[in-house]
């Protein structure tokens, strides 16, 4: 009979781990005072020989050992960090890691970066007693530091590279627990000045040894007879004596233990560069020397970095000296060695709920995710403003073109104020817009020129009397602010002024509807076309406006001769801004024109219309005049959207770029940031950075709850201007200034007060 035999594999079966390795991606904010915690995690990996056991189909499997490793790789001029990690523990320890170095990248890879049978190794033990402890100072990171030291030293034209993997073995509750008696009796070793050399077959440790008897025979000696020669004796004899030790070793005795392997491997071309860089990387660990300290051997026997133990010594290491080994680069490190791969800047998700909505902010990547992020579609939030501080070529106009894209396809109305170069960007947005929603206003176009008047406030017949009135004086404080903004200098007209010209407006528009700017500077000039304008008004009216009527009356002068000149000087500030206006061919007929070619901007916005204002330097070189027209269609949307609020209120953007060199459009928006939102008017202003704007001004652009996008390239002085809201989310002033081209720092009210991330502006839209 032929017996048949049966292989063991058939009954008991080995089972290995699968390990997944993560790549390690560094930024400017990481930190490494709590990655002991991810040395605390390895225990938990421990299991029980009990349960390694199993049975399945009538066959035995037992699960070996397993382990975590922390592996750095090192090139003239790379450094890459990796975790080597048991896949059932792949979630557990991603999110440990997320949590120790918050804004790093965590990327699963095939591969690890490998080394050559022929490559020199060396494992670093314990020089004394593990009892003993490294130094542990949180607050440094200077192994880290002198192992990246290293590549100074490597040679890229001989291929040099050094590997150092940290092997962290989970460990049985009875080992942990047998440390503390272990600790217990090095330190009875320590009280008796007995050597703590881990190699006791050394010549130097036998020495003394040896001197140490020796002392404590003198002791014995002299304890009865003389003290103080005992005193002086010990006191000169410090061959043997050990040094006070620290508090990490006073504590190690209570810590928790990762037991940890260490080896530094070495590879070059160069077998004499091979020996030196790997002997340097060793000896780059006297940093952390303390109590104790950490010498090397070379390892002959070969291994595969996933094994679960290497051949070399396994160190009693407590989870604060494993932080010494967990480290990554940080601001200054990253500096100091700027060819390590890193994130440039922080990346924060995007809040839930600005990932759905009409605006696009753009493109936000976290980690290996992207993620749309748009304006808050919130009932009330969406009516907040939005303020793009950025220098030239940053992109400003092209993203506020696609804003304009996504505004137009939402069917909501549109107004775009621009003052800068030849318009490019009412240019960019009159491509994107259908024929039959564009209003195009060229004020350096004569067809195109509005009258310097508010036609938006109605005046007719079929009003009463004191509707007239009302409307009159209301489109005499619009006459005002646009007269405030005819000057050099800051200064607003004084009360007397202003008496005299809210007198000539009311009048004058009571008594002729469609009345021009020119109407009202005749009425306060000329006095024939003062009593004509007067003499139109109804009896009723007269008596109404009896004091205007009055005041106007001031301005006549009456010569020797009889004949009735007028009283300039009383209105001589409101002459001399009237004068200014006929500086400028555009202007002068601005303000000659009468209203009834005007357009109606109450019926526009209503219609949401998109309209654009075209204002071109070329044509209006000179900064007054470009202040003077803002100012005037600003102040109409402005009124248009008050009147609408009586009506069905549409929401209407505004679109106006480097509003700050417009004085007087800065203190219209002292109110448009701040009452804005109760009208359906959304602010998009693009600027450098907020101290370009008043004081008064900044104020309300940020009391309103405006959104800011800070796009590459933007002044530091942006980023101080909103560094109280941005640091909470920790973003600093590099962050900023490593933006990538057509990126942008965004700070984005949400229902939780404010939110920041970086962005990836979206593609233009044409």
């Amino acid at each position: 009979m032929k017996y048949k035999s049966i292989g063991i594999s058939n009954y008991f079966e080995l089972v290995k781990p699968q390990y997944i390795f993560f790549k390690l991606t560094p930024h400017n904010s990481c930190r490494n005072n709590s990655s002991d915690k991810l040395a605390q995690l390895v225990n938990k990996l421990y299991i029980d020989f009990t349960k390694r056991i199993y049975i399945e189909e009538k066959k035995l499997f037992f699960r070996t050992d397993t382990k975590v490793s922390y592996y750095i790789y090192l090139e003239k001029h790379k450094a890459e960090f990796y975790f080597i990690v048991p896949m059932p523990y792949k979630r557990l320890f991603k999110e440990k890691i997320s949590d120790t170095w918050r804004n790093i990248e965590i990327k699963e890879v095939k591969e690890l970066p490998q080394f050559s049978k022929d490559c020199t190794k060396y494992g670093l033990r314990y020089k004394k007693e593990d009892a003993l402890s490294l130094a542990i100072d949180k607050r440094d990171n200077d192994l880290l530091s002198s192992t990246l030291n290293i590549m100074e030293i490597l040679e890229s034209d001989t291929n040099d590279k050094i590997g150092i993997i940290y092997n962290f073995i989970p460990s049985s509750p009875t080992i942990l627990n047998s440390f503390r008696e272990y600790h217990r009796e090095v330190m009875e070793k320590y009280k008796k000045h007995m050597p703590l050399d881990k190699d006791k077959k050394n010549i130097w440790y036998l020495v003394k040894v040896a001197i140490n008897f020796l002392v404590n025979t003198i002791d014995g000696v002299l304890e009865a007879t003389q003290k103080d020669l005992k005193q002086t004796i010990q006191n000169n004899i410090t061959i043997v004596q050990n040094r006070e030790l620290s508090k990490a070793t006073y504590k190690k005795e209570n810590s928790t233990l990762c037991r940890s392997q260490i080896v530094v491997m070495s590879e070059s071309d160069n077998k004499n560069n091979q020996e030196i860089n790997g002997r340097a990387t060793c000896e780059a660990f006297a940093i952390i020397d303390e109590d104790n300290s950490l010498t090397y051997e070379e390892v002959k026997k070969d291994f595969n970095m996933i094994d679960a133990e290497y051949p070399v010594k396994k160190l009693e290491t407590s989870t604060h000296e494993c932080q010494n080994f967990l480290q990554m680069p940080g601001r200054e490190l990253l500096k100091k060695f700027n060819e390590i791969e890193h994130l440039k800047v922080l990346e924060n998700p995007v809040p839930k709920e600005l990932r759905e909505g009409f605006f696009r902010l753009g493109e936000v990547k976290v980690k290996e995710t992207n993620t749309k992020a748009y304006k808050s579609n919130d009932s009330q939030l969406s009516r907040l403003g939005m303020a793009y501080l950025g220098s030239m070529g940053a992109g400003k106009t092209t993203f506020m073109t696609n804003n304009a894209k996504d505004i137009i396809d939402e069917g909501y109305g549109l107004v775009c104020i621009d003052i800068i170069n030849n318009c490019e960007l009412s240019e960019s947005i009159k491509a994107i817009t259908p024929k039959d929603r564009l209003i195009e206003i060229d004020c350096s176009n004569p067809n195109q020129l509005q009258a310097f008047s508010y036609n938006e406030i109605e005046i007719n017949d079929n009003m009463s009397d004191y509707e007239k009135v009302s409307n009159a004086t209301l489109h005499t404080q619009q006459i005002a602010v646009l007269l405030d903004s005819i000057n050099d200098d800051t200064s607003s007209l004084s009360p007397k002024m202003l008496k005299y010209l809210y007198a000539a407006g009311t009048v004058v528009f009571v008594s002729k509807y469609d009345a021009s700017l020119k109407d009202v500077i005749n009425c306060l000039t000329i006095p024939d076309k003062r009593h004509q304008f007067i003499d139109n008004l109804s009896d009723n009216l007269k008596v109404m406006l009896e004091d205007e009527i009055y005041t106007l009356e001031e301005l006549d002068k009456e010569e020797k001769s009889g004949k009735i000149s007028n009283n300039d000087s009383k209105v001589e500030g409101i002459i001399d801004r009237s004068i200014h206006l006929k500086t400028s061919s555009s202007t002068k007929l601005s303000f000659m024109k009468d209203s009834t070619e005007n357009l109606n901007f109450v019926d526009l916005l209503a219609q949401n219309k998109v309209v654009l204002i075209k204002i071109p330097e070329s044509k209006f070189p000179s900064k007054m005049i470009r202040n003077i027209i803002s100012t005037f269609y600003l102040s109409k949307i402005w009124l248009s959207k008050q009147i609408l609020a009586t009506k069905k209120q549409p929401k209407t953007f505004v679109l106006f770029d480097e509003f700050y060199k417009c004085h007087n459009c800065q203190l219209l928006y002292q109110d448009i940031f701040v009452e804005a939102r109760k009208f359906d008017l959304v602010s998009i202003v693009a600027l450098h950075y907020l101290n370009q704007l008043t004081q008064q001004c900044k104020e309300a652009l940020k009391a309103s709850g405006t959104s800011y996008l800070l796009l590459q390239g933007a002044d530091v002085k942006a980023y101080q201007d909103l560094k109280s809201n941005l640091i909470q989310f920790g973003y600093e002033e590099d962050d900023l200034l490593n933006l990538e081209r057509y990126h942008a720092l965004a700070l984005v009210k949400t229902t939780k007060n404010y939110t920041a991330f970086i962005t990836k502006l979206p593609p233009p839209a044409i």
